[in-house]
Order: structure tokens, then C-alpha cells, then sequence
């Protein structure tokens, strides 16, 4: 009782009388930590959550406001750091609650009292509420790490901070272990070098270890009176030297912190469980009702009850799944992409305790106070100790309160980690806190915003740099590098900031204030989608960038327990409107699975050792001792908080592992094999080191198996081992595995790292960082953030050595996403054999193997919406020489226009405003060497001269002779070595001749040894080929031809695409759809006059019809005699027989009638994607398998070697034609095919062996092409994707030829591939000039592509009058040639005709124009374009329209025509039916009849 009255006896008398009347006696931790505070001590408080650790470390600084004398000062007292916006929220919620109860107590007690205001500052604070506090500071301040950083880098922002006295940091554990806590350790440096007085700081946590490097981090270093001079030796900031904590390179002494380490236990009750596995599942959504009942079952009588999971996703689902469970909103979701409004709103809605459950991701793991909570529940592991503290410790939050938990696992795969960390939390036990070392793209950020106020020196910064525990060691030279590449050193770099090497000043530039605001922070931007509401417009939350992209307008969601429907898709945002579908999507947001560390990973492996070493060896029967089954289940439920089920699960999969394996443990791997139904070989390594260090395993396998196969292997790498999937298997290569040693892995990984996306994606995320790569306040795709990223790096890569951000980029490549580190520690072990190896071949995979197969399905069915079926092809690299070979190089050569190329030569030549010496030097930065006639001709100001010699006194430009003629240039002064090694040196050339080919149009080698005439012919060449390859030039878009050797910058070269596209995407006209619809029906010789005769015409028709599956009938009834003036059969029979023509048949679920497609033999390029996987089932595999061994054979044949009759062999040959694995040289057996089964039999008995050959489709894949004949395919050479490239652009090409344009619609309905896939090698060959993209059909504004020559002949053909003579063309409506329906809508018609794709449906046309529709053979016949507004058509129309009747007639075989009704009415008292009687019609009844003869 007296330490609890001293302890609040130093407190201002309403604060004292306020906290014991609202909390009572202080916890001790709040007693010791008032002490060190109030001293006036640097403090870190280390409690449990609901200890009181928040007033442990804010009473005292609210006792100085209040007991300061004097007129209050007008600036922030204290500073509030939470690594949340949702936590400042909630701090100053409280904040404000103390506040008024304060001013209350202290009304009462009639004591003076000036108030304490407090206020939040984050990114969703207003401008209004931003200008309001700037001109009336709050005392106290609750801010973010990226917020301080604003505010110390506006000139009104900083001066609110200039009186903080004291800085408190809460849940200090959450920054100090990533990138965001060095820049907020660098934020604070700066602040209390320019604050009035030194800072205190304070640190707050429930979770950090070890608390002494915590508490380096929160104090610093500070300078000694005799530290050594500033060029003193430094240390590798990457490698901490012994006792490093204790060490500074400049001399510095650690501040002084003081620990404050709560002695209370915050009591934990915990409990391990899993669904009832028993229960059988009838369906894929009986999935979740074990799960949903336990979860009732662990929640009954709990008035509130948290539930964490690891994604947003499964919040969502699991959200609506609950509630659905019980028929009413028991549960919200609260996750990182909700709307703060939407997140407060759900907290308090459980703080009122108007509901039940809340089910939330990390957003919730902190400090955020959600009033009382009786439970929480865990969905599968927390993954780490701490945060498993972190979650649990939301229950019973008050001081004094046991937090009751439970871990649930959704499988029994998952036990053992959860079994381990279980015992972890209940011990407290955390993982250690590893600061980042020098990070320099947090550094960049910090650098910029520095000098945006002011000019500082770069050895004073470095200096204050150092007195950040995160950068003590770094060293000023690397410092030097980095403002190298700031200031500009690099042409391909924007400079942020200048840099004067000679007096070491470095002062802002008119983009660094720009740069700091848009770039601040660490966390990766995302590419994400705000969604907002359309009629109000508040803000939802946001949706993943990939998610948005496929989903459409009209398409509904699920988010934050509401159903929204989405309105509109803008670029930069989302809008939606509340729907009523339950039956809502649930979003997917990338990114989202985190990972095991390492020394959790061999806990793990020694508590299995454990575990199996308890459960003993079974006996002879193979069964285990039940005694000690049932003592290692009760050490699993005392030791590690297991229930019986659970317990029995984790036994039985140990003992199921041990038995029919082996079973990893901390000291040994498992290498088991085993072959699948499609007789693949997994080859899996068992081990529990987790995802990084096997990531970096399988990297380096797969680095060097690449020498031994010939293909590329697939991998997987998760937490309990990586898979290899293989077509062969041979167990040799396992010797391979093992020679992946820790003396050359380092060296394999940065081969396997080089040119990987986890190189980009690294090299991206320190440029955006570092403020390399622009931001901006907008939503940047991510796709363009990639390009960016990508286009940078391509620029970097020749100064890999020199560039620091590409080493950073490869250091966290190896370090941060890899675990190189305790790779090397496992394979320095298994080279010491202290790492057992053991390999195993198992008949089926064993149950740890399961594991990765379970764990991708358990993924799908809990979080996806279905398993997939097929992988999407994606089209990356087509070639512009295959394009040039389909297409026609003529065609590629014009893709850009005369106008385009000299509008580009007068951009070149002109420049921004020169209008001082500062941005001359940035010109000459950016255009390399010039003379000064060259400078005053480019900028065209006299004042040029005047400006080099200051920029020469200032030491930034001098003159070299480059041509040794006496001809000097000008260029930057910090780029004389580089000039000075060049040609010699490759970095120079490198350099200069990169820089040079951006400033001019085009170049060839000669030119550039006439610029540079020290540069030899073979130099240049070889440097033009070293450009090439780095993709910095290509050869010109404005060549002559493809063998010119005139090289344009790949930059320029993309501008100049760019802007060709863009014209020729403004010159584009729509046509009517009708014209189209006669343009094709031309290109596929339905047109009077367009129509073939013979072979060589039948072969012409079926070219343009290639790939077209049509159901079987109408082959050879509709769609080939609609297409030659005289069709024969025995033609078609030839074609295939001579090996000019093949077939494919298909039929799928719904089909009604079997489909075949006609092919020429050499389009290997159409018909390979339609060639059957092996990996589909088949219904007569014994016979499929006899054609595929023994080769193509006759009907009689093969029906008397399975010893059945022709006509049974004849059905399951169909069956295999419908699979499309079999075919025939000739077509007549399929016309057996459309006959009934009776007649089927009859005529395959009669037929014997005359309906020629049956083989197996596979071999059309293995058939050698005939080069150069048909659409020659001979490009597809190389793998399966140079196949599948090659494919698409030949698709493309055939499309146009048989369609003239091309659509999604179009591609979906006729082609292998889907839009997503297509899509790019249409873009591609936009580019190359190949097509144009645009318009071109009136009334439709999807995506369309054409060439330019089919887009004017179609506009001819609309404003082109049909000649007197010209017939009618019949077109059925369910013919491949009519659009309609296919990829064009059908029109709108006054009468309002309901038009389908039917066979005795057709469309007349003449000319341009569709006249009229022919409904159910003749029965109903419409006029869609009347003359003179009547729908009487004239004495010759009449005729014209009887004779295409007449060829309906004859074309269907009736015999007669019956016309019931004309445009809706009568056919027989109608005007037009008059006219048709004139002309041979009969009348019977109302109707009008035409006779076949």
C-alpha cells in the first residue's frame, strides 16, 4: 500500500485522484516504470497484455503537461508512434476518454486546470483536420511512422514538433523487426536533433526479445566529447562482428534505456483441437460442417468470442459460412482491405456487445481495445509464438483476467507446428527480434526528405545517420555511393537531390518535396482497387488488382459481410451498390501466406523425435502398445494443451509416417519417391525447415539439375519439405541433390536469382522504396509498376557491381526471401553427417507427402471456388520474326508512318528550357558529350557559354578532346574516369554508347565510330551486339528491311509504336455490322462468283474453314455446297486420302450430335492444341492403346483381332473420335456415323475394309511438316510454349483470312485459347504493325482487331452500289460465316424478329446489305431494309427474292416452299404477297407456296 501512495503520490493531484478512483491500485509495472520515466530515463516496458502497460508509459508524460507552470506552449508535448492507423484510433479514443474525465475530476475537486487536447494525425486524416492542427497543435500527438516523416519534412510540420519533450512507441516489437523501424528510428534522430530540448523515449510492448537489443534500437547512440573523427574505420554494414552490440565504429556510446520487465504472469488458458473427422462429406460445401460445428460447439456460452485466421479471404468465406450455419448475422469480418469506417464500426458493434463473434485477420492482433472478449479462437497455426501471445491475449484484456484460447486445426498436417508453438505461448517463449542492417532504400527516402528544407553537409548526416542503432555501422562510403545515384550520376535515374562533391553539400531540387510525400514508407505499394459506394461515394475497402481483372460489371462480392454489386470499373477505383445475392463471390487478395522460421522449424522435428521415441516400436502385428499410445496422448494434452482428439490424430499420423516411410525429425531428412496415376514421379524432401530455406533449396536443385535434363523440372517448396514433379525419374540424381554443397551454394543461387522475378520483384520494391520509381497519389496498375521496374533494372544490370540498390536487391534476395544462412547450416550438417539422409520409394504417397497434395486442395475448397481445369497458357515472348513469316514481312515493314518518324527527330533535337547553369549541367547529364556549338544550337541561348565556364569554376563540367583534332567537349566533371577508360573499358562503353543511342533517331556502327573515332568498326559491332542482347536498341522500326543494320533505342523504338498505334487507332471507322457480314461471306466463297469447283477449290474452302468444329450433318449438307458451284463426296474422300486434308471429331456433355473440324495436313500450327492429352480418361483404353502401338489399321482388322463384329468395333472407334484421339484417312466412315444404329450396322458390315484407315491422333503430333506448303508450321521448333506462341500467331493470322477481324468473342467461340492468353499476341502484332486495333464495327465497342486493308475494303463495300444483276447470296443462319451470334449482336429491328442460329434459318444479302431474314425454312420471312420506307418489294427484288427461295428450297431438299407470314402479318392478303403471286407464288389459304419443279 505505501509503494502504491509514493507511486502516485508524484502525480498531479486530479491525476491521482482520477486514476485511483477509476483503476484502483497500480500493477507493479506501472509502478516501476513511473519511477525510470519521471527520473527522466530513456524506458522500455515490457507487459503482458491487460498489465496496463499503456498508462504505464502515458500517466507520466500526461503529469508534465499538466503539472508544467506558466502559459501553456504552443507545439506537441508528447508524440504517440503506433505501427496501425486502426491503433492510433483507438489510443486516442482513450486519449480522449482520460481527457474528460480529467476535466471532470478536476471541476470537482475546484483545482486550476488547463487542459491536456490530443489529437491523431494518419493517412486518413482530412486536410481540413491536417490545417487545423498545424495552426493549433495538440499537446499530445498520435501518429504513424510514415506521418512523422510528412510532418518533419514540411516546413509547418516541423515547426509543431520542435517542442516534443517526450515519444512514446507503442508495440515497439511490430516495427523494430522490419524496415519500418529503421526509417522510424531514423525519423526519430532527425526529430531530436531538432527539438529544443533532448527527447525522451519510450518504448511499450507485450511481446519483444531479446529486450536489450529492443532497447538499443528505442535509445541510440549518442556522440562522445572525444569520439573519433568522422573518416574513422568502419565495419561491413551487412556482417555483425563479435559482441557487436557493444560496438560502434565512430566511437559513439549507447544511450541509456531502462528495462521494465513486468513480473506478472497473465494467466493463459489454452486448448488444441480439431473438427470430428468422422463425419462423412457428401458434397464439396459438406466440407465445412465438421469445422462449422465445432466452432458452435467451442463458442457456446460465450457472449463475445474473437476468431482469427490467416487471410483475408478465408475471413470473408468463413464470415458468410457462419452466418449462413445459423441463419442470422452472428459474425462480421474485420480485415486490412475494409474501409476504416466499415473496421471502427464492427469494433465497436463487439465492444456494445451487440455482437457475437468477430472474425478478423492481423488487423486485430494488436493493442486495439474491442471491449470484453470471452474466447479466441485460432484457425490453424498462428505461426509464431508471438503472435499467438499477441491473439490470444485479446481475451480477458482487463488487468487480472486469465485469456482463455484455442488453436483449431483444420488438419491433422498441421499438429505438430501447432502442437510446438502451443507449448511456446504457454511458456512465453518468443522468437529473438532481428533488427534490419542498413537498409539503404529506407535510407534513400530518409536522405531526400532531409534536405527538402535545407542544405546539409554529407558528413554531418552521416553522422546522424550512426546514431540510429539501424545504420551504426554503415559506412560513409557506401553513403557516397547512394548520393551518387540520387544526385543523377546515372542518366537513367532521376536526380532527387544534388550533391557538390568537392564541399560535400547536398541540397534539395524542385522534385525532392514531390518525391518524399508521394514515396513515404516502407510498405510496397499495391496495385489494389479502392471500392467505394456509387451513390454516396464513401469508401468500402479495396479489392485485389488481379481479382478486379476478372470480374465484370454486374458481377457480386462478398466484403465485410455485405453483398455488393459492382457498377462501375474505373482505372483508378471500384464502384458498387448493395445487392441482395447471397450467393456472393469471395474476393481473393495475392500475397496473403506467411511462412515457418527456421528454429521453429527444428523445434518441431525434435518434438516428433520426441513424440516417437514415446510412442515405442510396434510389435510384430504392426501395432502399437495401446499403454503407451495412450501415455503419449495424455503427455500431448499436459505438455502441450491437446484434447483427445487432436492427440489421437498427431499419434496416429506419426506412427502412420514412421511405418510406412521414415519420419523426419531435427536431425534427419527423408527423400521419398513414388509414381502417381499418370505415372509421374514426385520425388518430395521432408524436413521442417521452413518455406525460405527451402525456396532457397529448391533454387539451387533446380540450378543444378538444369545440366542433367532435358527439361525444366517443376518444384514446390513449402514449410515441411519442397516436391519435384517428373515426367522419369532416375534415382541417380539424387547424388545430384546432394552435391548442392554450402561451398558452392551461394554461387548457385545468385545464378538460379539473376534474372528471376524474385530479383525483379526485390529490385522493385527497394526502387519504390528508395523514391527510384516515381509514385504517385493515384493507383498505379501493377502491371506498369512491373514494366517500370523491369525497364530500370535492364538499365542497372551493366553496373551491377557499382549500383548499390541491385546489390541491396540481390542481398535480400539471398537473406530476406531466402534463408541462405540455415541452408548452409543443414548442408554443412549433412556434409558432417550430424543430418541423417535417408531415401525411400513408396508404392503411393505416405502421409507426410499427402500433405502437399491436402494442403493445395484444403487451400482451394476452404478459400477458392473450385479446383481448376487446365492451367492458363500464358503467351510472354512471341516472335517478330514468326509474325514476319505468317503475316508477310511487307506487311511488319510499314508500321511506322513517315509522320511519326520526323515528329521523333524534331522531339530529339529540341530540349526543355535551359535557364541556368544548374539545368544546363542536367542536360549535359542527360545528353553526354557536346560541343558547344552543339549546346548552343540545341538550346538555342547565347547564355550557354557563360554557363559552362561556371559550371566549369564549380568544378561540375570540364572539356576533353575525344576525336584528338583539337575538337573539345563538354560533359560532367564526376564523369571524367568514365571517359578516360573508354573504349577500353566495357563499363565505358557501357555508359557513353547507351547514353548516345538515346539521343539520336537511329545509328549505325559506322556512325558511331565517326562520333567516337577512338572506337574501332569491331568495337562498335561488338557493342551494338552487347546492346542487343541487353535489350537497350533494336533494330529500327524504320528500316528498309530486316537485314539493315540500323539500330534505334528499345525507349524510343516503344515511343514510336506507342504513337503509330495511337494514329492508327484514331483513323480507324466503324462499318455497319451488315457490311462485315458480307465481307466474310466473301472471304469464305458463299458470294456469287467467290464460289470453287474441283479439289483445288474444295481445298480453298476447307483452308479458310480450318478449325471450325461443326456438328457432323451439316458438313457435307450445308455448309461445303454452300460454298462450290458442284459439291462431290468422292472429292472430299480424295483430299483425305491423299494426305492433303485430316480431321478432328469432338463432342462434349451437352452435345446433341458429335462435331468434326477439317484441317490442311501441313496447319500443324491449328491443330496441335486440339490433339488429346494423355492425362484424360478414355472409354475403350484397350484399344486405344492397340492403335497407338500398333499403328493405323482397317475396320475388319481390328474388329477380328478383338473378336467382334465391324459394326460393335465401328461404335467404340466413334467413341474414340468423339475423345478426338482417333481419326481416319478418309471421311466417308463418319457419314456412317450420322445414319441410325440400325443402318449403321448394316452398311459397316457391307463396307469391310473400304472406308479406309483408323489411327491414333497422337501421331499427327510426331508427323515431320512438308515445308513452306499450306500455313506451314515449320516455326515450331523448340518447347511446348514456342509451340503454343507459334500456334496463336497462326491463329490470329487464320481468323483474319477467314473473318477479316478478330474479338473475344470471336477467339472464345472458334479458337484453343482463351481471351487472356490471346490477347497479348494481338497487342504484339499491333505493335509490329501486323494489325490495328479500334471500332470497326458501329453500335459495338469491344475490343476489335483487322488489318488495315480489310477495314478499307469493307467501308468500299457499304458505300458501294450492288450491280443490277446481282443476285441474292443465301447465307444459313447457322453457318460459320454469319457473325451474328457468334461474335457480333444481332441487330434491333423494328419488328421486333427474335433471330437465332438455327439451320432453317437463313439471311439474305446483296451487296453491303442484309435485305431480309428467312425464318423455320420460308415459313416467316422478314424485310430489314424497305424501299422508300415500304416493305413492297419491286418487280425485280421479286424475282431476285424467288430465286434465292427456290435455292433454300432446293439446298434443304423440300418440296415446297411455304411462306405463312411476311414482316409479322398474313403472308397471303399482304402487299408483298401480291407481288409474289405475279411471279409464280400459289396461293393456299393465307398462305404463299413455291413447288420444286
Amino acid at each position: 500500500m505505501k509503494a502504491t501512495e509514493e507511486g502516485l503520490a508524484r502525480f498531479h493531484p486530479v491525476l491521482r485522484e482520477w486514476f485511483a478512483r477509476t483503476f484502483g491500485d497500480p500493477t507493479d509495472v506501472q509502478l516501476r516504470a513511473w519511477k525510470e520515466i519521471e527520473a527522466g530515463k530513456h524506458t522500455l516496458i515490457a507487459a503482458p497484455t491487460g498489465s496496463g502497460k499503456t498508462l504505464a508509459a502515458l500517466l507520466p508524460c500526461l503529469n508534465r503537461i499538466a503539472s508544467a507552470g506558466g502559459k501553456p506552449k504552443k507545439g506537441v508535448r508528447v508524440l504517440y508512434i503506433t505501427p496501425l492507423k486502426a491503433l492510433n484510433n483507438d489510443v486516442h479514443h482513450h486519449v480522449l476518454g482520460f481527457v474528460d474525465d480529467l476535466a471532470e475530476v478536476a471541476e470537482r475537486m475546484e483545482l486550476p486546470w488547463h487542459g491536456i487536447r490530443s489529437a491523431v494525425r494518419t493517412g486518413d486524416t482530412t486536410s481540413s483536420q491536417r490545417a487545423s492542427m498545424l495552426r493549433n497543435p495538440p499537446d499530445i500527438l498520435v501518429t504513424t511512422p510514415e506521418s512523422l516523416y510528412l510532418l518533419l519534412t514540411s516546413e509547418k510540420g516541423r515547426a509543431i514538433l520542435k517542442t516534443v519533450e517526450q515519444l512514446i512507441v507503442d508495440e515497439i516489437h511490430e516495427l523494430a523487426s522490419d524496415k519500418r523501424g529503421a526509417h522510424l528510428a531514423l525519423s526519430i534522430e532527425r526529430l531530436a536533433e531538432w527539438t529544443e530540448r533532448p527527447i525522451q523515449r519510450i518504448g511499450v510492448s507485450a511481446t519483444q526479445k531479446p529486450l536489450e537489443r529492443v532497447a538499443r534500437f528505442l535509445g541510440g547512440w549518442k556522440e562522445q566529447t572525444d569520439a573519433a573523427a568522422s573518416g574513422a574505420a568502419m565495419v561491413d554494414d551487412s556482417v555483425e562482428p563479435a559482441n557487436s552490440e557493444d560496438i560502434h565504429p565512430l566511437g559513439f556510446s549507447p544511450r541509456e534505456v531502462a528495462i521494465v520487465e513486468s513480473a506478472m504472469e497473465k494467466k493463459l488458458e489454452l486448448l488444441v483441437t480439431m473438427p470430428d473427422q468422422n463425419q462423412p462429406v457428401q458434397s464439396r460445401e459438406g466440407v465445412w460442417l465438421p469445422l462449422l460445428n465445432r466452432l458452435m460447439e467451442l463458442m457456446g456460452g460465450c457472449r463475445s468470442v474473437l476468431l482469427f485466421v490467416n487471410s483475408r479471404r478465408i475471413c470473408e468465406r468463413l464470415c458468410l459460412r457462419l452466418n449462413d450455419h445459423v441463419g442470422y448475422e452472428m459474425a462480421r469480418s474485420h480485415h486490412g482491405s475494409m474501409s476504416r469506417e466499415r473496421r471502427l464500426e464492427v469494433e465497436q458493434l463487439l465492444k456494445d456487445g451487440a455482437l457475437r463473434c468477430l472474425v478478423a485477420t492481423s488487423s486485430l492482433e494488436l493493442g486495439i481495445d474491442v471491449g470484453h472478449v470471452d474466447l479466441v479462437i485460432q484457425i490453424d497455426s498462428p505461426l509464431e509464438a508471438a503472435r499467438g501471445i499477441q491473439r490470444i491475449g485479446r481475451a480477458g484484456h482487463a488487468v487480472g483476467q486469465a485469456s482463455r484460447g484455442v488453436i483449431l486445426s483444420r488438419q491433422r498436417g498441421l499438429l505438430p507446428e501447432i502442437a510446438v508453438l502451443s507449448r511456446l505461448i504457454s511458456d512465453r517463449e518468443i522468437e529473438e527480434i532481428r533488427l534490419p542492417r542498413s537498409p539503404i532504400d529506407v535510407l534513400s527516402q530518409q536522405l531526400v526528405g532531409m534536405v527538402v528544407l535545407e542544405d546539409r553537409s554529407l558528413r554531418d548526416i552521416h553522422r546522424l545517420l550512426v546514431r540510429s542503432e539501424s545504420y551504426r555501422s554503415l559506412a560513409y562510403e557506401r553513403l557516397e555511393e547512394i548520393i551518387q545515384v540520387l544526385s543523377g550520376t546515372y542518366p537513367f535515374v532521376r536526380p532527387l537531390l544534388d550533391w557538390d562533391p568537392e564541399s560535400g553539400r547536398v541540397s534539395g531540387r524542385s522534385n525532392s518535396a514531390m518525391a518524399s510525400v508521394t514515396g513515404v514508407g516502407t510498405i510496397p505499394s499495391t496495385g489494389n482497387y479502392p471500392v467505394h459506394h456509387l451513390d454516396s461515394r464513401v469508401h468500402l475497402g479495396e479489392l485485389d488488382e488481379e481479382f478486379i481483372t476478372e470480374s465484370r460489371v454486374g458481377d457480386v462480392f462478398q466484403l465485410g459481410t455485405s453483398s455488393w454489386m459492382i457498377r462501375e470499373i474505373k482505372q483508378d477505383r471500384v464502384y458498387v451498390s448493395e445487392a441482395g445475392n447471397r450467393f456472393s463471390e469471395v474476393p481473393f487478395w495475392r500475397a496473403e501466406a506467411g511462412g515457418r522460421s527456421f528454429e521453429l522449424g527444428l523445434k518441431i522435428g525434435a518434438f516428433v523425435q520426441e513424440l516417437a521415441d514415446r510412442l515405442g516400436s510396434p510389435n510384430d502385428d504392426g501395432e502399437y502398445s495401446k499403454e503407451r499410445k495412450e501415455r503419449s496422448c495424455g503427455w500431448l494434452a499436459d505438455q502441450y494443451s491437446m484434447d483427445g482428439e487432436s492427440a489421437e490424430a498427431l499419434v496416429a499420423l506419426i506412427a502412420s509416417q514412421r511405418d510406412f516411410c521414415a519420419l523426419p525429425t531435427d536431425r534427419r531428412i527423408v527423400i521419398e519417391y513414388y509414381k502417381d496415376v499418370m505415372n509421374q514421379t514426385h520425388v518430395v524432401l521432408h524436413n521442417y525447415f521452413g518455406r525460405q530455406v527451402n525456396r532457397a533449396w529448391l533454387l539451387a536443385i533446380e540450378r543444378q539439375l538444369e545440366q542433367l535434363l532435358p527439361y525444366r523440372l517443376y518444384g514446390n517448396a513449402k514449410d515441411n519439405g519442397i516436391e519435384f514433379v517428373l515426367p522419369e525419374w532416375d534415382p541417380s540424381w539424387i547424388q545430384a541433390i546432394r552435391q548442392v554443397s554450402a561451398d558452392h551454394l551461394e554461387k548457385l543461387l545468385t545464378e538460379a536469382i539473376t534474372g528471376s522475378p524474385l530479383l525483379g520483384l526485390a529490385f522493385r520494391r527497394i526502387a519504390e522504396t528508395s523514391l527510384l520509381l516515381s509514385r504517385s497519389f493515384t493507383r498505379t496498375p501493377l502491371w506498369q509498376k512491373r514494366l517500370r521496374g523491369e525497364e530500370l533494372l535492364r538499365a542497372v544490370m551493366p553496373y551491377a557491381e557499382r549500383f548499390p540498390y541491385l546489390r541491396e536487391a540481390m542481398r535480400e534476395s539471398l537473406f530476406d526471401y531466402l534463408d541462405t544462412e540455415n541452408l548452409k547450416r543443414v548442408l554443412e550438417a549433412i556434409r558432417s553427417q550430424d543430418m541423417e539422409f535417408i531415401v525411400k520409394e513408396t508404392p503411393h504417397p505416405s502421409a507426410f507427402a499427402s500433405q502437399f497434395l491436402a494442403d493445395y486442395v484444403n487451400m482451394r475448397i476452404y478459400e477458392g471456388e473450385g479446383l481448376d481445369d487446365a492451367i492458363k497458357l500464358q503467351l510472354l515472348n512471341v516472335s517478330k520474326e514468326l509474325a514476319g513469316q505468317v503475316f508477310g514481312q511487307e506487311q511488319l515493314s510499314g508500321a511506322i508512318p513517315p509522320s511519326i518518324v520526323e515528329a521523333e527527330r524534331r522531339r530529339i533535337e529540341e530540349t526543355d528550357a535551359v535557364k541556368d547553369a544548374d539545368s544546363l549541367y542536367r542536360l549535359l547529364k542527360q545528353s553526354g558529350d557536346k560541343t558547344a556549338d552543339e549546346l548552343l544550337k540545341k538550346t538555342n541561348d547565347a547564355q550557354v557559354l557563360a554557363w559552362l565556364e561556371e559550371l566549369k569554376n564549380r568544378g561540375r563540367a570540364k572539356e576533353i578532346d575525344l576525336t584528338e583534332d583539337g575538337e573539345l567537349r563538354w560533359i560532367c566533371a564526376d564523369e571524367e574516369a568514365i571517359y578516360a577508360g573508354f573504349p577500353e573499358s566495357a563499363d565505358s562503353r557501357v555508359f557513353i554508347l547507351d547514353r548516345y543511342a538515346e539521343q539520336v533517331l537511329s545509328f549505325t556502327e559506322l556512325e558511331l565510330c565517326e562520333r567516337y573515332p577512338s572506337l574501332t568498326l569491331k568495337q562498335a559491332e561488338i557493342a551494338v551486339q552487347d546492346m542487343l542482347r541487353r535489350e537497350v536498341v533494336e533494330r529500327s522500326p524504320h528500316a528498309a528491311h530486316s537485314e539493315e543494320r540500323i539500330w534505334t533505342s528499345s525507349k524510343l523504338a516503344a515511343r514510336m509504336v506507342r504513337l503509330s498505334m495511337s494514329e492508327a487507332r484514331g483513323q480507324a471507322q466503324a462499318a455497319e455490322a451488315a457490311s462485315w457480314c458480307a465481307q466474310i461471306v466473301s472471304m469464305q466463297s458463299l458470294r456469287q462468283g467467290t464460289r470453287k469447283e474441283g479439289t483445288h477449290g474444295l481445298l480453298q474452302v476447307i483452308e479458310k474453314l480450318q478449325g471450325l468444329f461443326a456438328p457432323l450433318s451439316q458438313w457435307e449438307s450445308l455448309l461445303l455446297p454452300a460454298r462450290m458451284v458442284r459439291y462431290r463426296k468422292e472429292e472430299l474422300d480424295q483430299l483425305c486420302s491423299g494426305g492433303e486434308i485430316i480431321w478432328i471429331g469432338k463432342k462434349e456433355e451437352d452435345d446433341k450430335e458429335g462435331k468434326i473440324a477439317f484441317f490442311l495436313a501441313d496447319s500443324k500450327a491449328l491443330y496441335s492444341p486440339f490433339l488429346a492429352q494423355e492425362d484424360k480418361p478414355t472409354s475403350h483404353p484397350k484399344l486405344l492403346e492397340r492403335l497407338q502401338t500398333g499403328g493405323a489399321s482397317f475396320l475388319t482388322r481390328l474388329a477380328r483381332e478383338e473378336d467382334k463384329l465391324p459394326s460393335e468395333m465401328l461404335d467404340e472407334l466413334l467413341d474414340l473420335v468423339w475423345e478426338g484421339r482417333v481419326s481416319n484417312d478418309q471421311f466417308a466412315p463418319m457419314r456412317l456415323a450420322a445414319l441410325p444404329a440400325k443402318s449403321r450396322k448394316t452398311a459397316a458390315a457391307r463396307a469391310g475394309s473400304g472406308f479406309g484407315r483408323w489411327y491414333w491422333t497422337g501421331e499427327l503430333a510426331e508427323r515431320n511438316e512438308h515445308p513452306g506448303a499450306g500455313s506451314s508450321s515449320s516455326n515450331l521448333s523448340g518447347g511446348a510454349k514456342d509451340s503454343k506462341e507459334a500456334s496463336a500467331v497462326h491463329w490470329a493470322h487464320h481468323l483474319l483470312q477467314s473473318y477479316g477481324l478478330v474479338n473475344k468473342e470471336l477467339v472464345a467461340k472458334t479458337t484453343p485459347f482463351e481471351w487472356d492468353s490471346f490477347y497479348p499476341v494481338m497487342k504484339r502484332l499491333e505493335e509490329w504493325g501486323a494489325v490495328t486495333r479500334g471500332v470497326y464495327i458501329k453500335g459495338d465497342s469491344t475490343l476489335q482487331f483487322t488489318t488495315k486493308e480489310l477495314a478499307e475494303s469493307v467501308r468500299g463495300l457499304e458505300s458501294q452500289e450492288p450491280a443490277a444483276d446481282e443476285e441474292f447470296t443465301v447465307v444459313s443462319a447457322a453457318d460459320p460465316a454469319n457473325p451474328y451470334g457468334l461474335f457480333m449482336e444481332w441487330p434491333e429491328t423494328a419488328n421486333r424478329v427474335l433471330f437465332s442460329r438455327k439451320p432453317g434459318n437463313f439471311l439474305l444479302l446483296r451487296g453491303g446489305r442484309w435485305e431480309y431474314w428467312i425464318e423455320n425454312n420460308g415459313r416467316r420471312v422478314y424485310s430489314l431494309f424497305q424501299e422508300g420506307g415500304s416493305d413492297l418489294p419491286s418487280s425485280n427484288e421479286a424475282a431476285r427474292l424467288k430465286s434465292a427461295l427456290l435455292a433454300i428450297l432446293r439446298q434443304q431438299g423440300l418440296v415446297k416452299l411455304v411462306i405463312e407470314a411476311w414482316n409479322g402479318r398474313e403472308a397471303g392478303s399482304s402487299e408483298a404477297g401480291e407481288r409474289l403471286l405475279q411471279i409464280g407464288a400459289e396461293l393456299d389459304r393465307k398462305s404463299l407456296v413455291f413447288w420444286a419443279n
